[in-house]
Order: structure tokens, then sequence, then C-alpha cells
């Protein structure tokens, strides 16, 4: 298992993210809860799965995002790529 860390930028401001491979796929993301202008010590995680071949690359096409709250995961967003296009 590879971890890697990445920065990017969005309106909301910048954000750090923790990605983590396994051979050679994103299959986590990891990033704190902001809440307002403070950092929460809530932790979020991102899964990966489901990598296919589309339109040439390889890419992860179910992902769920959730919140490792004390009792239990909390599922807050989940996705299915359908569709997926290179510029």
């Amino acid at each position: 298992m590879q971890l890697r860390s990445k920065s990017a930028e969005s309106p909301g401001g910048p954000a750090r993210v923790r990605l983590i491979f396994e051979n050679g796929d994103i299959t986590h993301v990891d990033r704190p809860r902001a809440a307002g202008c403070h950092i929460v010590p809530t932790r979020r995680q991102g899964s990966c799965c489901d990598h296919r071949e589309v339109n040439g690359c390889r890419i992860p096409t179910q992902a769920v995002a959730s919140w490792l709250l004390e009792d239990a995961p909390f599922e807050y967003w989940c996705a299915r790529i359908t569709e997926f296009r290179m510029k």
C-alpha cells in the first residue's frame, strides 16, 4: 500500500487530501472535516472501487465518502461513474 498526499485549491480555499493507492489504483481518500472556520477532529474517508478501463484510462467507477464518527461510519456521499471523457 502506498500513501501519497496531494494539495488542491477549490473555490472554498485550499484542501489537503491523502490518497492511498493499492496496486497503482486509488482505493481510499482521507481528509479532516471543516466546520465553519474550524477544523473538527472528525475523520472522513473516501473509498474507491470497481476500477475499469474507460476510454483508455483505468479509473475507479464507484466511490463512497464517510465521516468516521465515534459510533460508526456515516456515509454522506456515494457515486458511480457512468461516463468519462478526457479533454
